[in-house]
């Protein structure tokens, strides 16, 4: 129930200021590729420029969402997993649009020609707000399955103590550093597993 309220004090805290960020208008980006030695090899190069700088930019729009939107008690390594899954749900490229393409081209003499293709891009703002919105929807949900998952660790963890006494009491303390070791083991591992997988 906590876990609840808390989530949507800070849905309510963090709209406003988002909804400003979504509406500002991103600049258009300038993509240089390399100098290749074909213009199709130039322009792959400058369009692999470009989806890398467009995986940039909405990584690091996902964290700003994030930041705002998680509850205070969700720790930065689960926020990081929501960030890369969610850009591993859709292609960042696909939410640019090319505005402008130049391709230079290099006489080298007898050595041949060179090519090089500059892009100028700009994100596709309701394709953005659309992606944005969706990671905004997953944070509470993902909050909720952190939550149960450390109830979850809490109760796996007494029972696994619970188990190691018992077992510990009924060999007569023949096996006391095993189990604890056993028990330590299985009490790192499995914690782990739940937290990193969904």
């Amino acid at each position: 129930m906590l876990d609840l309220i808390l989530t949507v004090v800070c849905l309510a805290q963090g709209h406003p200021g988002d909804a400003g960020a979504l509406r500002e208008p991103a600049a258009p980006m300038v993509v240089r590729g390399t100098v290749e030695l074909s213009a199709a090899e130039a322009d792959a190069a400058a369009a692999a420029f470009a989806a890398q700088q467009a995986r940039e930019f909405f990584a690091a729009r996902g964290r700003e969402v994030v930041g705002q939107v998680a509850p205070f008690w969700l720790p930065d390594f689960c926020r990081d997993l929501l960030v890369q899954r969610w850009l591993g749900g859709f292609d960042p490229q696909a939410a640019l649009r090319i505005v402008e393409r130049e391709r230079s081209t290099h006489d080298h003499g007898g050595l041949g020609t060179s090519y090089r293709t500059t892009l100028v891009v700009e994100h596709d703002e309701r394709q953005v707000g659309k992606q944005l919105g969706r990671l905004r929807r997953q944070v509470p949900t993902a909050a909720r399955s952190f939550a149960v998952k450390c109830a979850g660790i809490a109760g796996f963890w007494a029972v696994l103590a619970f188990a190691v006494a018992w077992l510990d009491r009924l060999s007569r303390g023949y096996m006391t550093w095993r189990l604890r070791l056993l028990g330590l083991l299985a009490g790192s591992v499995v914690p782990g597993v739940l937290l990193l997988f969904p």
